[in-house]
């Protein structure tokens, strides 16, 4: 029985998502300010983006120097 208990143990250890921290928590707060500050910014410059318009084309069948290209191409318009 033991060795059951011990092999679910590990099993947990390994496979569980770890358990949450006041450091994730404070990463997570900075990160969704950022995000919020971003939109503020974007509605006051006069350019509201919602998800929509932040959906990226299908790369999916394209090789990381395509991908790179694209996002090169994409900043050099904007």
């Amino acid at each position: 029985m033991k060795t059951i208990v011990r092999r679910l143990r590990r099993l947990e250890e390994r496979l569980c998502p770890p358990l949450e921290t006041e450091s994730d928590r404070q990463l997570l707060a900075r990160i969704a300010a950022g995000r919020r500050r971003l939109a503020e910014s974007n509605v006051q410059d006069g350019r509201v983006r919602n998800s929509d318009d932040r959906k990226r084309a299908d790369i999916s069948g394209l090789s990381v120097e395509q991908i790179l290209h694209r996002g090169r191409t994409r900043l050099a318009t904007e």
